[in-house]
């Protein structure tokens, strides 16, 4: 094994558990955001505002649906990185990668 195959495995390798590291820390995130009880989400009326409950409901709508958004995005960055780092290792290694879909017989 040359050493550019072996330092391009450790890279591919290196890559892949980043990947894997923040798909960690998003589903963390996601498990946080989630049980605990959020400051912007109103669950009784405010006597010392003027906002009615339909608008403190719908701007906690939005925080919600902007944090769903959030999730998704860096679980797709997170996914492409882990890729990456697949692609990585097996070009290094000059094998082509295992099939993903299953062989018809």
């Amino acid at each position: 094994m040359k050493k550019a195959d072996l330092a391009g495995r450790i890279i591919g390798m290196a890559v892949f558990m980043g990947g894997v590291g923040l798909l960690a820390f998003v589903f963390l995130t996601a498990y946080h955001w989630f049980t605990t009880p959020s400051a912007a989400i109103a669950t009784s009326p405010n006597p010392t505002t003027s906002a009615s409950t339909v608008s403190q409901l719908g701007k906690s709508v939005v925080v919600m649906l902007e944090k769903i958004a959030l999730l998704v995005v860096m679980t797709i960055a997170a996914s492409l990185v882990a890729s990456r780092g697949v692609q990585l290792y097996f070009a290094s290694a000059n094998v082509k990668p295992p099939p993903i879909t299953p062989k018809d017989d």
